[in-house]
Protein backbone atom coordinates (compact mmCIF):
# COMPACT_ATOMS: atom_id res chain seq x y z
CA UNK A 1 0.00 0.00 0.00
CA UNK A 2 0.62 3.39 -0.29
CA UNK A 3 0.02 6.12 1.79
CA UNK A 4 1.65 9.87 2.58
CA UNK A 5 2.02 11.26 6.14
CA UNK A 6 1.47 14.81 6.60
CA UNK A 7 3.06 14.74 9.74
CA UNK A 8 6.39 13.56 8.61
CA UNK A 9 6.59 14.91 5.38
CA UNK A 10 7.01 11.21 4.02
CA UNK A 11 5.84 8.72 1.53
CA UNK A 12 5.24 5.36 3.14
CA UNK A 13 5.49 2.52 1.06
CA UNK A 14 4.36 -1.19 2.98
CA UNK A 15 5.36 -4.44 0.87
CA UNK A 16 3.99 -7.90 1.58
CA UNK A 17 6.33 -10.78 1.24
CA UNK A 18 4.22 -13.08 -0.16
CA UNK A 19 5.78 -16.46 1.07
CA UNK A 20 5.44 -15.33 4.86
CA UNK A 21 3.28 -12.90 4.74
CA UNK A 22 5.41 -10.51 6.86
CA UNK A 23 5.03 -6.63 6.29
CA UNK A 24 7.47 -4.19 6.04
CA UNK A 25 6.89 -0.36 6.20
CA UNK A 26 9.59 1.93 4.52
CA UNK A 27 9.65 6.23 5.04
CA UNK A 28 10.62 8.08 0.88
CA UNK A 29 10.83 11.91 0.04
CA UNK A 30 10.28 11.16 -3.41
CA UNK A 31 9.55 8.19 -5.80
CA UNK A 32 10.96 7.65 -9.00
CA UNK A 33 8.78 4.92 -11.67
CA UNK A 34 11.22 3.84 -13.64
CA UNK A 35 9.69 1.21 -16.70
CA UNK A 36 13.07 1.09 -19.04
CA UNK A 37 12.45 2.86 -22.42
CA UNK A 38 11.23 0.13 -24.49
CA UNK A 39 7.95 0.80 -23.86
CA UNK A 40 5.66 4.15 -23.78
CA UNK A 41 6.51 5.75 -21.35
CA UNK A 42 4.01 5.86 -18.56
CA UNK A 43 2.68 6.59 -15.26
CA UNK A 44 -0.54 4.83 -14.34
CA UNK A 45 -3.06 7.62 -13.54
CA UNK A 46 -4.83 5.90 -10.59
CA UNK A 47 -1.15 5.46 -8.98
CA UNK A 48 -0.47 9.13 -9.36
CA UNK A 49 -3.90 10.44 -8.04
CA UNK A 50 -3.18 7.84 -4.92
CA UNK A 51 -0.25 9.92 -4.55
CA UNK A 52 -1.33 13.03 -4.62
CA UNK A 53 -4.15 12.36 -3.20
CA UNK A 54 -2.82 11.34 -0.20
CA UNK A 55 -0.55 13.80 0.53
CA UNK A 56 2.68 13.35 -1.40
CA UNK A 57 4.18 16.76 -2.36
CA UNK A 58 7.32 15.44 -4.01
CA UNK A 59 8.13 14.97 -7.69
CA UNK A 60 7.03 11.52 -9.17
CA UNK A 61 8.56 11.06 -12.72
CA UNK A 62 9.39 8.65 -15.61
CA UNK A 63 12.88 7.31 -16.27
CA UNK A 64 12.34 8.72 -19.48
CA UNK A 65 12.31 12.08 -18.26
CA UNK A 66 15.74 12.01 -16.07
CA UNK A 67 17.24 13.71 -18.87
CA UNK A 68 15.12 16.88 -18.57
CA UNK A 69 14.97 17.77 -15.22
CA UNK A 70 17.51 18.41 -12.63
CA UNK A 71 17.93 15.08 -11.58
CA UNK A 72 21.22 15.72 -9.39
CA UNK A 73 19.28 18.49 -7.30
CA UNK A 74 16.41 16.80 -7.07
CA UNK A 75 17.70 13.88 -5.37
CA UNK A 76 20.36 14.87 -3.06
CA UNK A 77 20.20 14.27 0.59
CA UNK A 78 16.73 12.60 0.06
CA UNK A 79 15.51 8.87 -0.16
CA UNK A 80 14.44 7.76 -3.19
CA UNK A 81 11.94 5.01 -4.46
CA UNK A 82 12.39 3.36 -8.03
CA UNK A 83 9.70 1.40 -8.78
CA UNK A 84 10.51 -1.33 -11.27
CA UNK A 85 13.85 -3.40 -12.16
CA UNK A 86 15.09 -3.02 -15.48
CA UNK A 87 17.96 -1.35 -16.76
CA UNK A 88 16.95 2.21 -16.35
CA UNK A 89 16.15 1.34 -12.66
CA UNK A 90 19.83 0.20 -12.04
CA UNK A 91 20.98 3.09 -13.74
CA UNK A 92 19.00 5.54 -11.87
CA UNK A 93 19.89 4.18 -8.63
CA UNK A 94 23.75 4.56 -9.31
CA UNK A 95 23.29 8.12 -10.53
CA UNK A 96 21.21 8.75 -7.72
CA UNK A 97 23.56 7.26 -4.75
CA UNK A 98 26.64 9.11 -7.16
CA UNK A 99 24.58 12.27 -6.99
CA UNK A 100 24.59 12.19 -3.14
CA UNK A 101 20.65 10.61 -2.37
CA UNK A 102 20.70 10.06 1.28
CA UNK A 103 19.10 6.05 0.32
CA UNK A 104 17.98 4.75 -2.59
CA UNK A 105 15.30 1.59 -2.88
CA UNK A 106 13.68 -0.57 -5.17
CA UNK A 107 10.96 -1.84 -5.80
CA UNK A 108 9.91 -5.15 -8.35
CA UNK A 109 7.33 -7.21 -8.83
CA UNK A 110 8.53 -11.36 -8.10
Amino acid sequence: SVTYDEATAKFAVTARNNLTGEEDTAHFDKCLWAAGENGKPSIPRETDELLHDDGFRGKTIHSSQVGAIAFDATVRDRNVLLVGDSYSSEDLALVAIKAGAAKVYIVSRS
